[in-house]
């Protein structure tokens, strides 16, 4: 999901749905086909944004996992709201209306369209655009093989971007990782092999733990993160040997830990939580295991907690997104930066970094990454397996007993 909490220098006024397909990559910022655009409403102004992979055929069949998924979000953000939710839904299609022979996705937007009536959900909008047209489901009189592209691109809307020449990513460059600066490259990697030789190697897994977790140095590599938060800092520099240096930290459970909930707190909290409670009690917490059926937890106790599942508890809390935005640049910088067997914790931590964001589909491709890498990188499938419920599903109330958990999102459903 998108957030559109934080104050927008401009609103998008929309008339009808041309204006609505012309505003919907400024609203969602960047552009995607093969997908279904879902914006929630607070009164008239949008107030999220979700897309979600459109199945792989307009076969009824195929699409039961989306629209349990679409039902359960529009109810449940409804719900958190405390009103009913009026959401627009916008299918972004491959096929033509040509090839169609008609609206493409048809019986699936019938099939949404039934779904939501029998859920007591009024949808403001439920069109298509094509790459030869465009049509609202909702129009009766809407011409068989749509209505013209001139529509969009004559928009207020789009002429607007259009002089002001935005550009807006699509949603494969999101997460892009830059070309390898081979000046910097040389740097990152020299400071990176300095901190491996010269770290100890014999000691024991609970005084590692307690050394990563309490090291100043853990604690700066965040703080260098998170050195120019503004959201116009987004190419501020970050030096090829701080690359080096957060890889090397991010390289072991506890400092990869250390680091993220540093990231999603503050710097400090991380150390100022080991010395209240004493560093040697995370020795033995585990990067994800769920908890025993009746186990008896003795006081001071981490059995059947878990790094995944602090984050998973921690992270729905997490409301402060534009502070992530230069993070994303950052790291991916870093992992241009680095050789590439030290690229997985900064892979797994920009894919929590774009979850977060509300990005699931560039979380999947990043940890991906540190999985291909690293096919055992225990980081790497713990971060899988928290990003396959989408953070909105997360904060949002939880499922009927029947459900059994959260539900994934479709593409999650249909990877287990």
């Amino acid at each position: 999901m998108t957030d559109h909490n934080a104050p927008a220098p401009k609103v998008l006024s929309c008339s009808g749905t041309a204006d609505f397909l012309a505003a919907l990559p400024q609203l969602t910022g960047f552009t995607a086909t093969n997908s279904l655009f879902v914006l929630f409403f607070a009164g008239s102004r949008t107030r999220e944004a979700m897309r979600i992979d459109l199945p792989p055929n307009d076969n009824p069949r195929e699409a039961t996992d989306l629209l349990e998924f679409l039902s359960y979000a529009i109810r449940s953000f409804g719900a958190a709201q405390g009103s009913t939710s009026d959401p627009a839904i916008a299918i972004m299609s491959e096929q033509s209306f040509a090839e169609c022979q008609g609206p493409p996705w048809q019986r699936l937007a019938r099939r949404i369209e039934r779904r939501l009536r029998r859920d007591q959900v009024r949808l403001r909008e439920l069109c298509v655009l094509a790459p030869d047209g465009w049509q609202s489901y909702l129009d009766p009189h809407a011409p068989r093989l749509g209505r013209s592209l001139d529509d969009i691109r004559n928009s207020p809307i789009s002429v607007a971007a259009a002089l002001a020449q935005q550009r807006i990513p699509s949603l494969a460059e999101l997460g892009a990782i830059p070309e390898v600066n081979p000046r910097r490259a040389q740097c990152a990697a020299r400071a990176l092999s300095a901190l491996q030789l010269t770290a100890p190697d014999r000691v024991s897994h609970a005084a590692q733990v307690t050394r990563q977790l309490c090291a100043p140095d853990t604690r700066l590599s965040t703080e260098a993160l998170l050195s120019a938060e503004a959201p116009r800092s987004h190419n501020a520099p970050f030096s090829a040997e701080a690359s080096g240096h957060l890889a090397y930290v991010l390289e072991r459970p506890a400092g990869w830990w250390h680091v993220a909930m540093g990231m999603i707190t503050r710097p400090e909290f991380p150390g100022e939580l080991a010395q209240d409670l004493g560093p040697q009690r995370f020795a033995s917490l585990p990067v994800d295991e769920p908890p025993s059926a009746g186990a008896v937890q003795g006081p001071g106790s981490t059995q059947g907690c878990s790094m995944y599942a602090l984050l998973a508890a921690v992270c729905p809390e997490f409301a402060d997104r534009t502070r992530l935005a230069p993070l994303s640049t950052r790291l991916a910088r870093a992992i241009a930066d680095v050789p590439t067997l030290a690229r997985p914790g900064l892979f797994a931590l920009s894919a929590l970094v774009w979850w977060l964001c509300g990005n699931q589909t560039t979380a999947y491709r990043h940890v991906d990454a540190a999985i291909e890498i690293s096919p055992e990188h225990e980081i790497s499938h713990m971060v899988r397996r928290l990003v396959s419920v989408p953070l909105a599903a997360r904060q949002m109330l939880p499922p009927p007993p029947s459900h059994g958990g959260l539900p994934r999102s479709p593409r999650a459903a249909a990877s287990q």
